[in-house]
């Protein structure tokens, strides 16, 4: 991994922090992802660094390499993340719909070239906390779902979510873009689609984010840390963004988040600084 800080300017958002109507978590910082694969890294330093659970004082790029050699894997799972709170005393809750890997995801494009060796680690992580923290570890189903209400209540307790979204569906309305994925087996790159008048172009958006090709996946992670009553809109930090904070509806989170590829997988933090 490349040792230079990466000197990211983040754009000002377009939020009134003053408003009543806005419950946010204000000081977990965003740290910008410098590859393809680093966003779920980026999101724990993000939330290791707000804990205090790492060392504040070194930069970013050093806290990043010290939790790169915990993963020991540059084809990052849900799992992987929770394995580092775990060995770091982090409590938190680890829902998915799949216990180990699934099968169905074996030919996504995705998934597909580090499938074997992904297998074994990921369901050797799976035995691990079953054995050591199985009360980190939680079931949902298609049919019985955490609903969004859940993620905000929690949010609104001041505690952050790490959240697998399909980017392909993940629409920020202050970045007033859509990230679409152009992917192949050994590169992946962000298209900027262009928003000329939000409030006319919302609903077009939607429709073509719900009419993407369901194997068209990207899995990404982001952190939701804050919720606007007012607009019912999820505030949250991106990794690949260079806003200070994004936001998205509720449609549009539910949409990302539930798609196949992601296994409905969240990461509830139940620690404060």
């Amino acid at each position: 991994m490349d040792d230079d800080e990466s000197m990211i300017l983040f754009k000002d958002v377009d939020i009134d922090f003053n408003n009543s109507n806005i419950t946010l978590i204000r000081n977990i910082e965003s740290i910008h992802q410098r590859f393809e694969w680093d966003c779920g890294l980026c999101c724990i330093v993000s939330i290791l660094r707000w804990l205090k659970r790492i060392d504040n004082s070194c930069n970013k790029n050093e806290n990043i390499e010290n939790i790169y050699q915990i993963l020991n894997t540059k084809s990052i799972w849900s799992i992987d993340l929770s394995n580092v709170f775990s060995e770091l005393g982090v409590n938190h809750k680890y829902y998915t719909n799949t216990i180990g890997v699934k099968i169905d995801h074996r030919e996504m494009q995705f998934y597909k070239d580090s499938w074997e060796s992904d297998s074994l680690r990921v369901n050797n992580l799976f035995l691990k906390t079953m054995d050591l923290n199985p009360s980190n570890l939680h079931l949902v189903s298609s049919s019985n779902q955490l609903p969004i209400k859940y993620y905000i209540d929690h949010i609104s307790k001041g505690l952050p979510i790490i959240l697998l979204v399909d980017s392909c569906h993940l629409y920020c309305n202050i970045c007033k873009i859509s990230y679409k994925n152009n992917f192949n087996s050994n590169n992946r790159n962000w298209k900027e689609m262009s928003v000329d008048n939000q409030n006319e172009n919302n609903s077009k958006i939607e429709d073509s984010i719900e009419n993407e090709d369901k194997d068209d996946f990207c899995g990404h992670y982001i952190i939701l840390v804050g919720y606007n009553y007012e607009t019912k809109e999820i505030i949250y930090i991106d990794p690949s963004s260079n806003q200070r904070f994004c936001t998205i509806t509720e449609k549009n989170i539910d949409n990302a988040r539930m798609k196949s590829g992601t296994d409905l997988d969240s990461i509830f933090i139940l620690n404060q600084p």
